[in-house]
């Protein structure tokens, strides 16, 4: 009775010797040599500041990423070598843009002041009220382009689709029907 609890602790110390493994036998991870991007993002005026933009680097799927700050800042490590620098808000599916920068080991490399400005790669719409002037944000204030549309354009998805985003503002008279609120809703579920 005695060699059971003998041969258990045996082939358990077999076990644990198998699995540990020596300090030198660690593989050790490579060092990737870095280096810095610094940049302002702005809007398409080249002088309103873009908080919370994306800016990222995509290497083979490795994504090296920040977010600029209130003021349009940021700051990027990534590695050495000619890269492709992407800057966008929200998915990148209606702001966005793109810069080659040669990133130095160790070093910092400044984009020129006034080379990233997000453009904008879909349209937009704008429905008029009483309350609200989003129109003039997009327009007067970023630079941006934008359509004014009617609640009539709603009643057609078609129409819709040609746009990435539809701004509705406050105190538009008028309820919306079935319709409209089905095209809307659609409208969103497909990514505007």
């Amino acid at each position: 009775m005695k060699r059971v609890p003998i041969i258990a602790t045996i082939i358990l110390s077999i076990a644990l010797l198998m699995t540990c493994k020596k300090e030198n036998d660690t593989p050790i991870e490579p060092v990737i040599p870095c280096g810095t991007v610094v940049g302002k993002v702005l809007a398409e005026n080249w002088k309103t500041q873009i908080p919370r933009a994306t800016v990222f680097i995509d290497i083979n799927g490795e994504v090296y990423l920040t977010e600029s700050d209130v003021n349009g800042n940021f700051t990027l490590q990534a590695p050495v070598g000619q890269r492709v620098l992407n800057v966008q808000t929200g998915a990148g599916r209606i702001f966005k843009t793109q810069f080659d920068v040669q990133i130095a080991k160790n070093q910092t490399t400044t984009i020129p002041s006034g080379t990233l400005k997000l453009l904008q790669t879909q349209n937009l719409a704008y429905i008029v009220g009483q309350y609200d002037n989003i129109q003039a944000i997009i327009v007067d204030s970023l630079g941006y382009a934008a359509t004014e549309i009617t609640l009539l354009d709603l009643d057609n998805l078609t129409t819709m689709e040609q746009y990435g985003a539809i701004f509705l503002n406050c105190g538009k008279q008028g309820l919306l029907s079935e319709t409209k609120y089905q095209n809307l809703l659609a409208f969103v579920q497909n990514g505007g």
